[in-house]
């Protein structure tokens, strides 16, 4: 989720701001790099109002690694400048998408380095040891959620795509830690946008003829309207206003 998609929650809900945001404002240039100083609670609640969900910990490596065990998403190669964002490089987040040649087997991009990554689950040391051998649905209630990607701050081995770390979920929060989506059918057989969410995409895109075109547009080409295609809205009209 990048600052610019996380700024659309916060106006349409009038939730906290990352603390780093000057005034609740995103700095210039940094629209499209992963929101960061964000709770699993925080996370959590934007999930609950754009009808998606955190990923488990078993859909977060499955997506980073396939299915065979390979070290990194790219493969077993060693991280380099060309295929992640880590070991202080760069020393700040990078934009979203910026290192194509480390795409997962799926084609995700950013799943070791940039930033750590939320998950639904309950970390627990010893769970994969004694967990079901196919589909593991993880612990029971512990005291930190799973963390996974490692970031730019972490050297190689901490962006392995099976290394996990713990957060506590109410309270942590750092530059290096942020998250990503997934949404399932259930989910959007459940949820609808509300006309309130429509009105606010409206009001942020006031006075802009295109944006009542793209209203009507489904934006991800998954045959509904929902607020994914709306953040995809706001973006694009971004785009067009420049």
């Amino acid at each position: 989720v990048t600052n610019a998609q996380y700024k659309v929650f916060v106006d349409a809900t009038k939730h906290e701001a990352p603390s780093h945001w000057s005034e609740g404002k995103i700095s210039r240039g940094m629209e499209e790099h992963p929101v960061v100083n964000v709770s699993w609670k925080y996370a959590q609640a934007f999930c609950n109002w754009a009808g998606v969900a955190l990923p488990s910990e078993r859909e977060w490596e499955k997506a980073a690694r396939g299915i065979d065990g390979r070290k990194y998403p790219w493969g077993d190669e060693a991280p380099s400048a060309e295929l992640c964002n880590f070991d202080s490089q760069v020393d700040d987040t990078t934009e979203v998408g910026s290192y194509p040649k480390g795409a997962s087997p799926y084609g995700l991009l950013d799943m070791a380095g940039n930033v750590w990554e939320w998950c639904s689950d309950w970390y627990d040391d010893g769970y994969y040891a004694v967990s079901p051998e196919t589909d593991p649905q993880g612990p029971g209630e512990m005291q930190g959620k799973v963390v996974r990607s490692g970031s730019f701050l972490k050297i190689a081995d901490e962006c392995r795509s099976a290394r996990r770390q713990a957060r506590v979920p109410s309270v942590d929060t750092n530059y290096d830690l942020g998250f990503r989506l997934v949404r399932t059918d259930t989910q959007d057989r459940k949820y609808r946008p509300s006309m309130e969410d429509l009105l606010t995409i409206l009001r942020i895109c006031a006075g802009t003829k295109d944006a009542i075109c793209l209203l009507h547009a489904d934006i991800n080409r998954d045959g509904r309207l929902d607020l994914i295609d709306a953040i995809s809205i706001i973006q694009t009209v971004s785009g067009l206003r420049d």
